[in-house]
């Protein structure tokens, strides 16, 4: 068994510091998306109340790809409801949706909608992200319907 030196340590944590560094990123960059999205929910703003608010929570915020998406929700918003919705079982509504629940699978499609980012993927983060925010079971719900709401590659 090898025993590292503390310089060592610090550099191998600095290498994989680099290789976690992009992918860590992209996790805070899904959870801010995801806790906008929610607070837009609930809120339930409109497209101008919706770029207000990003221009109020978020005007230091500079990223490209999260602007795009959040772009592409405020433009958005009613259509991907319908579809969602369109998915639910009989006598269900979006209203009838746990928020946290609807905010993860709406992320999840409008980040892989503009990033085209691998489906998988997405739905892992999504259910990754339920089990942290969710209740227990809701991570099943979330990838029964973003398996229906995302298109097959």
């Amino acid at each position: 068994m090898k025993i590292n030196t503390i310089k060592e340590n610090i550099n191998e944590r600095k290498e994989n510091n680099l290789v976690e560094g992009k992918e860590l990123q992209r996790w805070k960059r899904r959870i801010i998306f995801f806790r906008f999205i929610y607070s837009v929910l609930v809120m339930d703003l409109n497209k101008e109340q919706i770029h207000e608010k990003l221009q109020y929570e978020l005007p230091e915020f500079k990223d490209d790809e999260l602007n795009k998406i959040i772009e592409f929700f405020a433009d958005n918003k009613s259509k991907i409801e319908t579809k969602v919705e369109s998915l639910l079982k009989e006598n269900w509504t979006l209203d009838r949706l746990n928020k946290v629940d609807l905010a993860l699978i709406i992320s999840a499609f409008c980040e892989y909608t503009v990033t085209g980012i691998n489906r998988k993927i997405i739905i892992d983060q999504a259910i990754i992200t339920s089990k942290k925010y969710s209740e227990k079971s809701s991570y099943k719900f979330i990838n029964f319907i973003l398996d229906k709401l995302l298109p097959k590659e």
